[in-house]
């Protein structure tokens, strides 16, 4: 990974995965700024985005500030929050009705911290870091990790955040927590970095829209041209966006920071699906690590073409097969600057368009 901003080695460089949920194994190899994870429903793409989402907030919390929490108490308490099962070892993948002896899960960062989570069926949880804690420097934890799931919360962090810590219950995972609550803190002020302003005005050029913040009101509206709008008027598109703009505009998020998507295109037209992947490239340029999971053509296409245009490499982890028999093939790693993938989404996406073809020469 190329390292323009000594800030670069906050980011995560490889991983792997053994036995978590849906996922047999996975051996990321080299990580990039841009990773892409494509499959169909069920593979286990949001199981892997939550997975590393657990490992860098723990990473990222452990030893910070007055948090006196130990590591293994912070990563058994994001995994019960983030992936909500009945019991913590049901978070370890089944073959059948059997459930599998162990999962174990390893996340390595670009200055060469290690995280290693191993956890067994009755719920036994191992947490290692290495180099040791106590010797390990400071600037090897990812800084303000945020994943932004499928669906908005603008409008719902209002409840999200007392549900959660009033009622103890599950039902908003720690995805849509984490970000509720960073949504209720009042904006920052302070000059962005120079790529984030430049990304900032390219989300807000895909819908001419710009959030507001009200301080009496802890409430957010959108503003476009002269009008302003409540959040709850305006689509869902422009409240995920604005999401973007929120967390890059308070600063809360910028160089060191990994950002997990989970279907970026949700509720987006192709042509903002575009813009949206432009605004992300250039975000990468600043030193903020990606990863994102999708079902979208479009979205595979735009980020190909950008690795192509740029010569950066983007990481594909493709699932490829749901042929039980032939588990530790499932998941193929490429590249979407060098391969010619073979993926499901590619192969619909070209079977829809040789049946219009086909229909064309026919009629």
């Amino acid at each position: 990974m190329t390292r323009e901003h000594p800030e670069n080695n906050l980011l995560l460089s490889r991983f792997e995965v053994k036995n978590l949920g849906p996922i047999p194994e996975l051996k990321s190899g080299e990580l990039d700024r841009i990773n892409l994870i494509i499959g169909e429903n069920s593979c286990g793409k949001t199981y892997l985005m939550k997975g590393l989402y657990v490992a860098c907030k723990a990473m990222e919390s452990y030893r910070r500030g007055k948090d006196i929490r130990g590591l293994e108490e912070i990563v058994k308490n994001k995994l019960h929050w983030t992936f909500q099962p009945p019991t913590l070892g049901s978070i370890v993948r089944r073959e059948g009705r059997k459930r599998l002896m162990s999962m174990d899960f390893s996340c390595v960062t670009t200055c060469e911290d290690c995280l290693r989570i191993r956890l067994n069926a009755k719920g036994d949880l191992q947490v290692s870091l290495t180099p040791d804690p106590a010797q390990r420097a400071l600037s090897g934890r990812p800084v303000n990790s945020v994943f932004m799931p499928a669906k908005e919360v603008l409008t719902g962090h209002s409840v999200i955040v007392p549900a959660r810590e009033d009622e103890r219950v599950f039902g908003f995972d720690d995805t849509y927590y984490d970000l509720a609550k960073i949504l209720m803190r009042s904006p920052t002020k302070g000059k962005s970095y120079e790529n984030m302003a430049r990304a900032r005005e390219a989300i807000n050029s895909i819908f001419g829209a710009k959030p507001q913040y009200d301080e009496e009101s802890k409430e957010w509206s959108i503003q476009k041209g002269n009008e302003t709008y409540s959040i709850n008027e305006v689509s869902e598109g422009i409240k995920k966006l604005s999401i973007l703009d929120i967390l890059l505009g308070n600063r809360y998020i910028g160089p060191g920071s990994i950002i997990f998507i989970d279907e970026p295109e949700s509720a987006l037209h192709p042509a903002a699906i575009s813009k949206f992947m432009e605004a992300i490239s250039k975000m990468s340029q600043d030193g903020i690590q990606f990863f994102l999971a999708t079902h979208s053509y479009f979205v595979v296409k735009k980020l190909r073409n950008i690795a192509r245009e740029t010569g950066k490499n983007i990481p594909v982890f493709s699932f490829q097969s749901s042929d039980e028999s032939d588990i530790h093939q499932r998941w193929v790693r490429g590249n979407l600057r060098t391969d010619d993938l073979d993926n499901p989404i590619i192969r619909e996406s070209v079977k829809l368009y040789r049946d219009e073809i086909d229909q064309f020469l026919h009629e």
